[in-house]
């Protein structure tokens, strides 16, 4: 009888702490995954308005150019994107996407330095025309890395969500 009582108490406290392990994991598996989901959002806009940035900016030193200086503005840098202030954000991503965003990072800072290395040795006007035509060059490059990350991130995230949805419906 006692060692029933013992084995019983023993068998309760395991399966106990079983439940409350597994519990907890759940719990902790569900938490990252919903952190994901939100970093994965707030990346995914900072990268759109990044473009659309970068387009507005194709435009202006376009317009610029065609109109010899009297209108527009020629940039001669590439923008910061606006996750890399909170880093964080792109720690919690999947670790092939968080890769690729530091990638394009260091694409982006790589760029700005050779503009600007660039502009500081130019001397003459033709010069300064080659760097805006190179500036132009790395960014449309830059712009089209970072349409490419924000298709796959999107094709990533939402794929399999709206697969669930359509499969759910038929």
């Amino acid at each position: 009888m006692v060692s029933q009582g013992i084995l019983g108490t023993l068998f309760g406290t395991a399966l106990g702490a079983i439940l409350t392990f597994c519990t907890t994991n759940f719990n902790q598996w569900w938490q990252i995954r919903k952190q994901r989901r939100i970093a994965t959002m707030q990346v995914v806009s900072n990268l759109r308005r990044w473009m659309r940035e970068m387009a507005w900016r194709f435009d202006q030193t376009k317009l610029s150019v065609d109109s010899g200086g009297h209108a527009g503005s020629p940039h001669t840098e590439i923008p910061d994107f606006h996750f890399e202030t909170s880093l964080e954000q792109i720690s919690i991503l999947r670790h092939t996407t968080a890769t690729k965003l530091f990638n394009l990072i260091h694409e982006k800072d790589n760029a700005n330095i050779e503009v600007k290395w660039r502009i500081e040795f130019g001397v003459s006007d033709f010069e300064a025309d080659e760097v805006l035509d190179f500036f132009r060059g790395q960014s449309a490059a830059l712009y089209l890395d970072a349409q490419r990350n924000y298709t796959i991130i999107c094709r990533n995230k939402w794929a399999g969500r709206r697969n669930r949805i359509l499969s759910a419906t038929r």
